[in-house]
């Protein structure tokens, strides 16, 4: 083990003994008993993974929780949150959670349905009359671009699923890709755009869908036109919107657009590969936009966060929607929010095993294409600078491993961490 990449180092609890059926109550309704137990030398292969890409320059630093039955089993840092000034992690490190953003949109989009603000199969134009009149890509680019018109509305229940018809400029090169370039949303995921979230709106309005509404599932801005009709619905700007309905009934402190300057030194640093092998730092927290406030406050990223943050939020949907005497939402709104909502048995092109609910990644099978451990009903989604969490109602489990390290997909560590987790609970 590579001792020396510690920064954190909370020891490994062994929960002991078996909690009767009884001895709580469900997290979810779907929960069935189990006592599962994690042990303590299989987790130490966790901080060996931690300390192996650490070692090897792959990252600067990484963070792992794994809460079990209520309780931290394990909290370990490796590496540094700002390698440059040697600051250590910490469970409050402040780190981008881009996409994991879109957890928290979904929940708001959630918080007014039960309002009886939002409908779900209310068309989009209803909250945003610029969607009325969009088109749908058929052939051809430019002046020979050929489309045509919807044949049912896009509906809010499309756009919490990502079966809008919408896409990402970095899913490219094509003519509609190509539009959305030109509509200054190359750089969307960066925190750059110079333009509202109701200019946004407009914007996407204007550029053809890129298949039918409900035809199948792409990941897209979708969840931007979330936020917006949050906007709409409830007469409040997005980001405030979070802070009073979430983030303060919570306690979550450090989750906003905007890091304020007393909390400016718990900014993690940012880093991405660099030529020749070895890390590049790409956003210092001494100077990262972040520490200004956002012009666009989206639903899809933006939000900066910590670890305990994101606990807090991960409790509250294992536990039903409801912590610490504060309902957020009901447990029937958890189970939309985390159940399935893609109709497979429909033609749905999503991983095979794999579900999508109201905002957020769902197991449907025990294994995935036998390639992943895990278990029906666990939910889950992560962030491109490399944050992730996973919830496991059956297991009462949570998992959440930081990063901040772009772009994503070049490194396995949160996987093979979480296949850990999983080999660690005793059936």
């Amino acid at each position: 083990m590579h001792s020396s990449y510690k920064t954190v180092c909370i020891f490994c609890l062994v929960l002991l003994g078996v909690l009767s059926n009884t001895a709580a109550a469900p997290a979810l309704d779907r929960l069935r008993p189990n006592t599962a137990q994690l042990i303590s030398d299989d987790l130490a292969e966790v901080t060996q993974i931690m300390d192996d890409y650490v070692a090897q320059e792959k990252l600067a630093g990484i963070s792992t929780l794994i809460e079990h039955k209520g309780k931290i089993v394990y909290f370990e840092s490796v590496g540094y949150a700002d390698r440059e000034r040697q600051v250590p992690f910490t469970m409050d490190t402040i780190y981008r959670l881009h996409s994991m953003t879109k957890p928290l949109t979904a929940v708001a989009a959630m918080i007014l349905h039960e309002d009886g603000k939002i409908g779900l199969d209310d068309p989009v134009s209803k909250y945003i009359p610029e969607f009325a009149n969009l088109r749908v890509h058929v052939s051809g680019r430019g002046g020979a671009m050929v489309t045509e018109a919807l044949k049912r509305p896009m509906t809010v229940r499309d756009v919490l699923t990502h079966q809008s018809g919408l896409s990402y400029s970095f899913f490219g090169p094509s003519p509609i890709h190509d539009l959305y370039i030109s509509a200054g949303m190359k750089d969307y995921g960066e925190r750059t755009p110079k333009f509202t979230l109701a200019e946004m709106m407009d914007r996407l309005s204007q550029i053809p869908l890129v298949f039918q509404s409900g035809e199948r599932w792409r990941y897209s801005y979708s969840t931007d036109v979330v936020s917006r009709i949050v906007e709409v619905a409830s007469g409040q700007s997005f980001d405030d919107f979070i802070r009073l309905r979430i983030t303060e009934p919570l306690g979550m402190r450090d989750t906003a657009y905007t890091v304020t300057a007393d909390k400016a030194d718990r900014l993690a640093a940012s880093y991405g590969p660099a030529q020749g092998g070895g890390l590049e730092l790409i956003d210092d927290p001494a100077t990262s936009d972040y520490l200004k406030p956002a012009i666009m406050t989206g639903g899809g990223t933006g939000l900066a966060g910590s670890m305990r943050d994101y606990l807090t939020f991960s409790r509250m949907l294992l536990a039903g929607g409801t912590l610490n005497g504060q309902e957020i939402l009901s447990r029937r709104s958890v189970n939309a929010i985390t159940s399935d909502q893609i109709y497979r048995d429909k033609g749905s092109n999503y991983i095979s095993g794999l579900g999508f609910g109201l905002g957020m990644q769902v197991v449907l099978d025990d294994t995935v294409d036998g390639q992943m451990p895990g278990s029906k009903s666990e939910f889950s989604w992560g962030g491109s600078s490399n944050t992730n969490f996973w919830v496991n109602p059956e297991q009462d489990l949570i998992i959440i491993v930081m990063a901040q390290f772009r772009p994503v997909r070049i490194h396995n560590f949160a996987n093979e961490i979480r296949d850990v987790v999983y080999g660690a609970l005793a059936q």
